[in-house]
């Protein structure tokens, strides 16, 4: 078996795409070999070279695996269909699936054209997003699941890591530290996120002292889908409205600190205690921060909504509390009540967190995934059928409307098509 990763070797500009790709590659070469795979760069700008293609054939390559966010196989397969249309009928394709995958659907019209009745496994990084991908391709029996993977040398818990932290950073060991750490964007609800702390605190759910570090870097997406953007500067303007709700010593509670070297992210989730994030952004498939966080042994409040709601364990489900989430006519909405509760269930446990951390890494570690690429790899692959009746009506309405494909005619609200779809992320 030789297979050919494919993606692109300039980085992302979304750094949780560059440590992706490059878990994924690691959690490959454990799972095949390095002398087994060949790497192949595809990009944007460039696209694919016919030298890296004809390599398919000399270097005797049976799958080509994508594993990049983008570009999407779209340019790749023309390319190849040009070339060497031989070689669609030969190879397998295994395709990895991003969440910003409803944001090109004419190129993914491309790709289902030519790889029709071709050998295909396609995989998702969790089984919300594998809900979300079975509405628009068949069969079912092609579509898999995989978690992102985490390199477990580096997010890890040690007891003695999280003393010397506390103490350089003048945190008392009874301090409780909630963290969430992402991008600070309007779809992450860190409005709703800070209201809910400082309102527990005030009502005294859960102690005076407990503090809330936000970590990341702000970003003007707003809602695409709606053609809501936003200014620079502006959803760092709206969290400061919130913090100014409130007396100076209590929002003084909730620290800002923007963006962290990702190498300094495992002391700041071995220090905190409880990964706090509310976020219902459309392409949330995965959630790359909390997996990083579970190995490192913390509790969650998270949303109930698309990948979150894999994480949660039945070894450790008291560990996690899920917010439930209904879709709602500009954005889901959250049962925030639900919330100060799990602050306090969460606050109440004394589990052992070096075994949770340890059990995350058996299932979320770039070993544990590589465990089931390999059996993804020896399984029969099903051909790749036709797109469904709501994969087409996508596609139509994108053509037209473009990123507001899931906007009312009427008004900056969302039409049925988005329920339709996005049913698939809510329980």
């Amino acid at each position: 078996m030789k297979a050919a990763l494919v993606y692109s070797f300039q980085e992302s500009e979304w750094f949780s795409c560059t440590v992706i790709t490059k878990n994924i590659i690691a959690a490959y070469a454990r799972a095949l070999g390095r002398e087994n795979i060949i790497h192949l760069n595809y990009s944007e700008k460039d696209g694919v070279s016919k030298n890296d293609l004809l390599r398919l054939e000399t270097e005797k390559v049976d799958k080509v695996i994508f594993i990049d966010h983008k570009p999407t196989p779209c340019r790749f397969l023309e390319k190849l269909n040009l070339t060497q249309s031989k070689a669609l009928e030969q190879l397998e394709f295994i395709i990895h699936i991003f969440g910003d995958f409803p944001l090109y659907l004419p190129e993914w019209r491309v790709v289902n054209n030519l790889l029709i009745d071709k050998k295909v496994k396609i995989i998702c990084a969790s089984e919300r997003q594998r809900k979300l991908i079975q509405k628009v391709f068949v069969p079912k029996e092609s579509i898999f699941v995989a978690p992102f993977p985490v390199d477990k040398d580096h997010f890890y818990f040690s007891q003695k890591k999280r003393q010397e932290l506390r103490k350089k950073y003048s945190i008392l060991p009874e301090t409780p530290v909630f963290l969430y750490s992402g991008r600070l964007s309007l779809q992450k609800r860190l409005v709703e996120s800070i209201t809910c702390f400082l309102e527990a605190i005030q009502n005294k759910v859960i102690p005076a002292q407990s503090v809330f570090y936000i970590i990341g870097a702000e970003d003007k997406l707003g809602i695409p889908y709606l053609a809501y953007s936003q200014l620079h500067g502006e959803y760092f303007r709206m969290l400061d409205r919130v913090l100014k709700k409130y007396p100076k010593k209590l929002s003084q509670q909730v620290k800002l600190l923007g963006k962290v070297e990702h190498s300094e992210l495992a002391d700041f989730y071995n220090l905190s205690d409880v990964f706090f994030s509310l976020s219902t952004y459309h392409d949330e498939d995965y959630g790359m921060a909390v997996a990083e966080a579970l190995c490192c042994g913390m509790r969650c409040i998270l949303s109930d909504w698309a990948g979150y709601a894999s994480f949660g364990s039945e070894e450790y489900l008291k560990e996690f509390s899920y917010i439930s989430v209904k879709l709602g006519a500009s954005s889901p909405q959250l049962n925030l009540e639900e919330v100060e509760k799990g602050m306090k269930n969460l606050l109440s446990l004394h589990g052992d967190r070096e075994k949770m951390a340890h059990s995350m890494q058996k299932r979320l570690s770039v070993e544990a995934v590589a465990v089931i690429y390999a059996k993804i790899l020896q399984n029969q692959s099903s051909h790749f059928g036709q797109r469904t009746s709501l994969m087409s009506r996508l596609i139509n309405e994108q053509m037209i409307k473009e990123k507001e494909i899931f906007r009312s005619e009427t008004n900056r609200e969302f039409n049925n098509l988005y329920y339709e779809f996005y049913e698939a992320y809510v329980r």
